[in-house]
């Protein structure tokens, strides 16, 4: 979720600048699209005072939420989508994107569920059960594209998770995954049909009979992804030039793979998404050990990865893990998004800008950068202690 949690592939903010943001107050005035409907850029009105509370109203889910993915409008509005984790009729996991507003003193729901998690029947035989699971996501609002339609962007993972055995708590299928991509005028909606953006090569072609065909197989469209089994945790980040969006590239259990970048124009049009290259590889992340203390962690990757525009420049965020379990954030300027570089030492290590962890031992990070006092968010898991997903803000910023 950015995207992370225990069971996904390794479970795994826009602050505008301040020329920007005064070039764009002038353009806050609804305006009519090409489809004939009026959108609201700033959804109702100006900029509220930030939230210097994580918690949100209007929506409980009974597992609670994960993953925030703040972004800001062109007005100064504050948006987010989260994974909010509830369970289904046979006890499984649901996990589906809803949308919140962001003023003082927190968060209200924003009645967007842009995705539904389904629960069905996996074998009649037992019977075993299945569902549907959306989580990682990343809302983005991107000033650039020339589509008033298309300004409010939304990146996720979807996969199945089914029971093995009657009565088992199941476990998620990534080959009947992949990422989707959907968009909208404003954040609360009309969005649009889901798109099969992204797979890699443990894609099963029988998924081909829901929505279709994948716009790509990321692993055939560069030498580098070749290795690549299963795409999660994607980042966005929208700029004249178009939209990078940063992916975990999986190459096989306990949270093997890379960070990856790539690039696609502001519409995400047919054959406009390329390569950029690798921001981190998985190996790199044992030079982080001593970040939360000397000798406190065994990093052996790196996931739930988040695009971040500030006022000093664009960051990667990302989870270091230790095999699937989560242990905090680092942010790492970026030096070139084209060129996938990062601010590196003379030993070639990428420098870390901040970090941030919870509760030392737990299972947290998926992190996002809000506006105001919250800072960097983070999720944690708090186990058979419901809600048991939460998520919490750091104080802390670049």
């Amino acid at each position: 979720m950015n995207h992370g949690s225990p069971w996904s592939l390794d479970r795994s903010l826009l602050v505008v600048a301040a020329a920007l943001a005064v070039l764009m107050l002038g353009n806050c005035a609804e305006s009519t699209s090409t489809r004939g409907g009026v959108i609201d850029r700033c959804e109702g009105g100006a900029a509220l005072p930030p939230p210097s509370s994580t918690a949100i109203t209007g929506y409980n889910p009974a597992d609670g939420v994960f993953d925030p993915a703040p972004t800001s409008d062109e007005c100064g509005r504050v948006w987010m989508s989260y994974s909010a984790v509830d369970n289904s009729t046979s006890g499984q996991r649901l996990v589906h994107i809803r949308i919140a507003q962001g003023s003082a003193p927190g968060w209200t729901d924003a009645n967007a569920n842009v995705t539904t998690s389904e629960e069905y029947t996996a074998n009649p035989i037992g019977p075993l059960y299945g569902t549907w699971q959306h989580e990682v996501s990343r809302l983005f609002y991107d000033f650039h594209t020339s589509d008033p339609n298309q300004r409010w962007k939304l990146i996720w993972h979807r996969y199945r998770w089914e029971q093995a055995t009657v009565g088992s708590v199941g476990s998620p299928l990534f080959q009947h995954g992949w990422i989707s991509f959907k968009t909208a005028p404003n954040a609360t909606g009309p969005w649009s049909a889901e798109r099969k953006l992204f797979v890699g090569s443990a894609y099963d072609t029988s998924n081909n009979s829901i929505i279709g065909s994948p716009e790509y197989h990321l692993d055939t469209l560069h030498p580098a992804l070749s290795g690549c089994l299963v795409f999660t945790e994607p980042g966005m980040l929208a700029t004249l030039n178009g939209v990078y969006i940063s992916l975990k590239c999986a190459t096989g259990a306990g949270g093997a793979g890379n960070v990856v970048l790539l690039r696609c124009d502001n519409q995400i049009s047919a054959g406009s998404c390329g390569y950029r290259g690798t921001l981190l590889t998985g190996p790199e992340a044992a030079n982080y050990n001593d970040t939360f203390g000397v000798g406190a962690n065994n990093f052996t990757g790196f996931s739930a990865t988040e695009l971040v525009n500030s006022g000093s420049g664009n960051y990667l965020l990302v989870t270091p893990t230790e095999g699937d379990l989560y242990r905090g954030c680092l942010a790492f300027e970026i030096v070139s998004l084209d060129d996938a570089t990062l601010v590196r030492d003379g030993s070639n290590a990428a420098i870390v800008r901040q970090s941030v962890r919870g509760t030392a031992g737990s299972f947290n990070g998926a992190c996002g950068q809000s506006v105001g006092t919250l800072g960097i968010l983070y999720s944690e898991l708090f186990p058979g202690q419901p809600p048991q997903f939460r998520i919490f803000g750091s104080r802390l910023s670049f």
